[in-house]
């Protein structure tokens, strides 16, 4: 009777590590079941092509106005939007050549408002008005701006430093009478420089356009 070769220690175990194998192929694919219930979308957007949309440009922020654009509104119908802009360019030249009354007697301003600076040397005159030389003509041109700045000034002392008329008032009065600078104005003020601009540029189109009505005035009781 021919003797069975002895059996290896490991081939009782074998059942076992096919039973270990199978629970553990088992549990990994529960847990795979389990995540992609989990996240439902998931293998929808795996087989959905992905469309890039154009993003809308983003609306420009308006910025805040001191106060409304002059340069549209003529103040009487014979003058034209551009007659008014070259009006506040001869303005803010005067403005920036008011204490020095040489520069100021050649300013472009002087032969637009005439009857403005032939008032303003009558009330100085004792007699009758004699013809104006540069120098007489710079100093009434000064008093008239200076006199237009004033008119700025608020009636009554406000609470508010910040308020509009006040502020524009200041700019006018303590960077061309004055002579202050940009800095010292900002400082006083508590203001950024981009304010200080924005108030100034509002102040000088009003300053222009109150000056010219002024003008057509006395011009029209002249004729």
């Amino acid at each position: 009777m021919a003797l069975l070769p002895p059996l290896s220690p490991w081939s009782g175990r074998a059942p076992a590590f096919l039973l270990w194998g199978l629970l553990v192929y088992v549990a990994d694919v529960a847990l795979t079941v389990r995540r992609e219930a989990r996240s439902p979308t998931s293998a929808v957007t795996d087989h959905v092509p992905v469309i890039d949309a154009p993003i809308p440009p983003r609306a420009p922020e308006r910025e805040a106005e001191v106060a409304p654009s002059l340069l549209e509104e003529s103040p009487t119908e014979s003058v034209t939007v551009e007659e008014l802009k070259q009006h506040v360019a001869c303005v803010t030249e005067a403005l920036r050549s008011l204490n020095k009354m040489s520069a100021l007697a050649q300013c472009g301003l002087i032969g637009r408002i005439p009857h403005l600076l032939a008032a303003a040397r009558a009330e100085e005159a004792d007699g009758p008005l004699p013809e104006a030389g540069p120098l007489e003509t710079g100093r009434a041109l000064r008093e008239v701006l200076v006199e237009a700045i004033d008119r700025f000034k608020p009636a009554a002392p406000s609470n508010d430093a910040s308020s509009s008329q006040s502020l524009q008032y200041a700019v006018l009065h303590e960077e061309y009478v004055l002579e202050w600078s940009i800095k010292q104005i900002t400082l006083r003020h508590s203001i950024s420089e981009a304010t200080l601009f924005r108030n100034r540029s509002a102040a000088v189109r009003l300053l222009a356009l109150d000056l010219m009505r002024r003008e057509a005035t006395l011009a029209a009781r002249d004729r």
